[in-house]
């Protein structure tokens, strides 16, 4: 994975999907581009109403993108597995590797994590 994808996949994710087999798929989080987005509060707390309305905002923003992150998933026989994004604007998929960097090589796509397990530290 070269140019543009580069910045959005880190470089430990890019080497394990560079180890998987053409037909394997991986499951991840891609970040949706959502433009300017709403307005920073300087990492103030709003009142519910405005959060309420921030969350509408940025979830609104994100369903743009959908459609073409549907097209390449439907290319690379991906899925979604969640209807709609989250609050950050990020949405869960599998696919494949090359589905993976279909992804990241779109302008609709600000970043893509690995989906992984979250366990307690002890």
């Amino acid at each position: 994975m070269a140019g543009q994808t580069h910045d959005k996949i880190s470089t430990a994710f890019a080497a394990r999907l560079g180890h998987l087999k053409p037909d394997q798929r991986i499951r991840a989080v891609v970040l949706l581009d959502l433009g300017n987005g709403p307005p920073d509060r300087a990492g103030r707390r709003q009142p519910p109403g405005r959060r309420r309305h921030a969350l509408s905002t940025v979830k609104e923003a994100a369903k743009q993108a959908l459609p073409e992150i549907d097209r390449i998933l439907g290319h690379c026989s991906g899925k979604r597995l969640a209807a709609e994004p989250n609050a950050l604007g990020g949405i869960a998929v599998e696919c494949t590797a090359a589905g993976i960097a279909e992804l990241a090589a779109s302008d609709r796509v600000k970043a893509i994590l690995e989906d992984q397990a979250i366990s307690l530290l002890r």
